[in-house]
Parts: structure tokens; sequence; C-alpha cells
């Protein structure tokens, strides 16, 4: 209750749908810009927010504490902060996105057209002070046939990430638009 310590748990908000058309979660809004609207999703061994499948689209995700206590300053963070699997067409907005193993990671195809603008990735919420995730702050693609294409990444802070802060994996992962973000002081 006082989102200072980690209960447990394998993922915090999983969304999903089925093989089916229009059966994905569509147009679902988590956390907000007003004070108090934001979630604190972390301390997870595995995903602490996870879209998982193409019909995932329309989502907005705004003013979370992925992988931080409630404070934004403290560690502790999920296996993987963000799990884009095919989804597309999702809004990522103001969120701090720290101390996981991996912040974010798009992947497989139709992961497209999902947009992250001003997070704080691998920082803690006011931008300044390093709480970097232990491996790559933003990964795009992946082995074997995953890939990621036409995202966005723009004006966001990557900061103190153990590894990269942002890589783009295979030649499948193509179109992918990264600009205006401040990238530095990364591992790797």
């Amino acid at each position: 209750v006082t989102g200072t310590i980690a209960l447990g748990g394998n993922s915090g908000i999983i969304l999903s749908g089925t093989s089916f058309p229009g059966s994905g979660a569509i147009d679902n809004r988590i956390g907000g810009n007003e004070p108090g609207a934001g979630n604190l999703i972390s301390g997870h061994s595995q995903r602490g927010l996870a879209l998982v499948a193409k019909e995932n689209t329309g989502n907005v995700i705004e003013g979370n504490y992925i992988g931080t206590d409630v404070s934004g300053t403290n560690p502790l963070g999920n296996n993987l902060g963000i799990d884009i699997r095919s989804a597309e067409d999702n809004f990522f907005r103001g969120n701090v996105i720290s101390s996981n193993n991996t912040g974010v990671s798009i992947r497989f195809t139709n992961a497209s057209r999902n947009i992250f603008e001003n997070n704080f990735i691998g920082t803690d919420a006011t931008g300044s002070l390093p709480l970097g995730n232990t491996g790559r702050g933003v990964v795009i693609g992946g082995g074997g046939s995953s890939s990621g294409s036409d995202n966005i990444l723009r004006s966001n802070l990557i900061a103190f990430n153990g590894l990269e802060g942002v890589r783009i994996l295979n030649n499948l992962s193509v179109g992918n638009l990264i600009r205006g973000n401040a990238i530095f002081s990364n591992g790797t």
C-alpha cells in the first residue's frame, strides 16, 4: 500500500486478443496526465505492461510509473517494462520507464505505428537522476522473424541504461523514426 515494496506477481497489465478480427483491446486509456491519474506498475517478475495482439490498437498509456516506486525516484523494477508484440497504433506519453531489465521492447510482425513521446526511459521522475534499466532502454526487433516497423520515438529522455539507449536489431525492422530525443550516458 505504500508503493515502495514489491509484493511479487507475474505481470502488471496485459492487453490481449485472439486471432479473430476485432477481438483485441481497443481504445483503452491507462493512466492520464491529470494529477493522480497515473498508475504504479512495478515489481513484477515478467512484464509491467504488455500489448500482445495485432488487434490491440488505439490505446493511450500516459503518466504511469513503470519500474519505479511511488515517488518515481527509487527502483522497483519489472523484468520488462513495456512489451509490445504485434500491437499497432498505440500512444505512450509522459511515462517513467526505469529500473527494469529492459525498458521497452517492440517486436514481431505488425508491431507498427506505436508512438513514444515525452517519456523518461532510464531516469527518475524528475528526469535528472539516473535510474537506468539494467539492459536496453528501447529495443526494436528481435531474433528470427521478429520485426518492428514504422514506430516513432520522439522527444523522449533516454539515459543511464546499462546497454544501448535504443537498439534496432534486424533488417526486418524498417521505417522507424527516432527524432528529437535526448539519448546519453547509456552503457553501450
